[in-house]
């Protein structure tokens, strides 16, 4: 094959693959690589020739679909040559994709079979007419997890074009996680050892299960080497936001604190907090107050005004500029926060209250004022950008606030409120300090490594949010040998990514993790080594991993190989050192796997409906409401998308009238609401085909749960599926005779 470029000419023979817009384009048995309708010869280096192509091939089907589906590919061939040509279509083989085949039956020839077998199909296309397109459709199944490629080939007369598109294809159900840590607590020349039992639900689908062991050698490392899926849950309110922000603050404060910063390391963390930074400008009001929703609220949030307050004066204080933030945004929250303080010193809450959580263990709000009481404290002593006169007020309001506070302190039996209050009070150095520490001590409870604060079990993030302002106070009582049990308790609840379960839990607690850190920094890493082994299928494995000056700031992976399906019985984590390492090194083994089970609930009930208006459309009406006669706090609904379909915003039927804010996220749609109560929600979402030509598609779920205290008796999750009943692939196409069938190559 000869092509022409001005003076350059050459023979080309053999395939190369290229990318091209999102799939592999080649020319088959050439060398043209191809660009939409653009080849581009690579003949010499340094030198490409691009010249118009006049016959290729595109593809229209998913990016991702689940195990088991029938989905059908929509193939175009394009002719652009001067004359009609001969074309046939090629749908390849390869491991894990099952071709539908129409195939005669046994004994009625007449009669076609729709089969599904491991075949290269093909189609002939007949003439196709100069300038114009011919549509051809594969149907198939995918029937093994991970990246699959979808080969197809156009042949003609001429020549010929190719393209190879990446199917991912995923495990049926819902994803879920377990996450087992190891503190590693290795002795000079003595070996720790530990054996973590591998132990996946009875419930979780075949395949789904993942395992790896992730080792690090320092609290914070985990954070940088996550910053932007801390958390598996949404972001997108006003507060849910500052999981963009609050710990890129806490993380580059640290390195700071400890010398140890980078460009490598501190890069990421300073882009986040940018993006965090213009994004929670949207949610500020004009008087200088924020709110969950911004200039929707019909007023500002005190608790949220002041957990932003707090968190843009820490990241002012950075050394070197890391962050421009505008002193007047500040000053205009902490005027919005002093002037609605109460005479009795409390602060009230004159907008929707975000954490609601946080004030059910006290009708007089003693939680809230010492949570403002903080951000003021921290803005007293951090933020410049105040006249004396405003520092007068901020400080008369500090001391209103902790005078309150210490007045209350008889009073208090929540545990969270005296972990917060006595936190506080420690903080801007009250002299009601030990007496408060002393109250927060008769609520500890412990066990024979840690010790934790506790409101009930089921409050699990508001459990890790109170332990953590425990061991803020610690930390500044200088007593860090005592504050290592509240630590061991902190790290085994961390989440697979270093984030905890919702947003305020996991800043509280990073913040205490990073002060914990700094507290015990040893600019020289002790040599550390770790060993991690496991058995699968008769095969044993070992992996040999070491902590030291150049990898402490890493996260290092091991991937626990299963082998045929053999899931094994546990991981053996061994360690040892020669010196003392005083870094807190960790092993994390998470446990990942999908569960295709529906749940139950203590709290929520779902109620759907599925309307098909014909094989390309239908309309999912879902209605959810609180069933335990409480006032929830903020809450999400997601509904499951199935293959190839996307939410219709622009059809009459879509509504969503109560909800707050709605989002499109991977294979589901996310609606918040300030809170679901006995009344419920409703939500009407028409979907309409946007990809391929989806047929027996896998049942989605449909989940609602309480942002702040997910999972547990307080998610429900329900699946809902477009037919109960299998139909006929090859009915489902433009032409039943085309159906993956013309004939089968040999």
């Amino acid at each position: 094959m000869a092509v022409g470029h001005g003076h350059h000419w050459v023979q080309w023979n053999s395939r190369e693959i290229c990318g091209c817009s999102g799939h592999h384009h080649y020319v088959a048995d050439h060398g043209v690589c191809c660009t939409s309708s653009i080849w581009t010869l690579r003949h010499s280096p340094g030198f490409t020739t691009d010249t118009f192509q006049d016959m290729f091939v595109s593809l229209d089907l998913p990016y991702s679909a689940i195990r088991g589906e029938d989905i059908c590919l929509k193939t175009f061939a394009f002719n652009y040559h001067n004359r009609p040509l001969q074309m046939r279509m090629t749908l390849g083989q390869a491991d894990g994709l099952e071709n539908v085949v129409l195939e005669p039956a046994a004994g009625d020839p007449s009669k076609l079979l729709e089969t599904r077998r491991s075949v290269i199909v093909s189609q002939d296309l007949g003439f196709v007419r100069p300038n114009t397109t011919q549509e051809a459709d594969f149907c198939f199944t995918p029937t093994k997890l991970g990246n699959l490629p979808i080969r197809v080939n156009l042949t003609s007369s001429v020549h010929g074009d190719g393209v190879e598109h990446i199917l991912m294809v995923e495990p049926e159900g819902s994803p879920a996680v377990r996450t087992v840590s190891v503190f590693l607590d290795a002795k000079p020349n003595v070996v720790f050892s530990k054996s973590v039992p591998l132990n996946f639900p009875s419930t979780a689908v075949r395949g789904s299960q993942v395992i790896t062991v992730r080792i690090s050698g320092n609290l914070l490392v985990p954070v940088i080497s996550n910053l932007e899926k801390l958390l598996r849950l949404p972001t997108g309110c006003g507060e849910q936001n500052m999981i963009l922000f609050a710990p890129n603050v806490f993380l580059i404060n640290y390195l700071q604190r400890t010398n140890t910063y980078t460009t490598a390391l501190g890069a990421q963390a300073q882009n986040f907090m940018l993006t965090g930074y213009q994004k929670e400008l949207t949610f500020q009001r004009k008087d200088g107050s924020f709110s969950t929703w911004g200039k929707n609220d019909p007023s500002g949030s005190m608790w949220l005004t002041a957990f932003v307050t707090k968190c843009f004066v820490q990241a002012m204080a950075l050394k070197n500029n890391v962050i421009t933030i505008d002193s007047k945004t500040v000053r205009s929250s902490i005027q919005w926060i002093t002037t609605l303080q109460k005479n009795d010193g409390s602060f009230p809450e004159p907008g929707n209250v975000v954490h609601k959580e946080m004030q059910s263990g006290s009708a007089q709000g003693e939680a809230m004022t010492a949570f403002v009481l903080i951000s003021l404290a921290e803005a007293s002593v951090k933020f410049q950008g105040l006249s004396p006169g405003e520092q007068q007020s901020l400080q008369n309001s500090i001391s209103k606030a902790r005078d309150y506070l210490e007045a209350r302190l008889n009073v208090l039996t929540d545990p969270y409120d005296l972990a917060i209050v006595t936190y506080a009070l420690h903080l801007v150095r009250s002299g009601s300090k030990d007496i408060a520490f002393e109250l927060l001590q008769k609520k500890i409870i412990t066990n024979v490594y840690t010790k934790h604060w506790e409101r009930n079990q089921q409050s699990a993030a508001l459990n890790i949010e109170m332990t953590s302002y425990g061991l803020l106070t610690y930390i500044l009582r200088s007593d860090v040998a005592g504050a290592m049990p509240i630590l061991r308790w902190l790290m085994e609840l961390r989440g697979p990514n270093g984030g905890f379960i919702s947003t305020q839990d996991t800043v509280v607690g990073l913040q205490a993790l990073g002060e914990m850190a700094a507290a015990n920094h040893n600019p020289v890493a002790v040599p550390f080594t770790v060993t991690v082994s496991w058995s699968s299928g008769g095969q044993a494995f070992k992996k040999d991993l070491t902590i030291d000056d150049s990898t402490k700031m890493l996260l290092q992976t091991v991937d626990v190989t299963i082998v045929n399906g053999n899931i094994p019985s546990e991981v053996q984590i061994s360690a040892s050192t020669s010196g003392t390492f005083t870094q807190f090194p960790e092993a994390k083994v998470v446990m990942e796997y999908n569960i295709n089970d529906s749940t139950t609930s203590e709290i929520f009930q779902i109620t759907y409906q599925v309307v098909k208006a014909s094989v390309k459309t239908f309309t999912v009406v879902v209605e959810a409401k609180r069933v335990d006669g409480k006032q929830g706090g903020m809450t999400l609904l997601e509904v499951g998308i199935p293959t190839g379909f996307s939410v219709d915003l622009t059809h009459p039927s879509y509504s969503v009238p109560t909800s707050k804010l709605q989002e499109q996220g991977h294979r589901k749609y996310i609606l918040y609401y300030d809170e679901v109560n006995a009344s419920g929600v409703r939500a009407s979402l028409p979907m309409s085909v946007s990809q391929g030509i989806p047929v027996n598609t896998q049942p989605v779920p449909i989940k609602i749960y309480d942002y702040y205290e997910p999972g547990g008796k307080q998610q429900l999750t329900v699946y809902y599926q477009l037919s109960q009943k299998k139909v006929f692939v090859c009915d489902s196409v433009a032409k039943y005779k085309d159906c993956s069938s013309g004939s089968l190559p040999g």
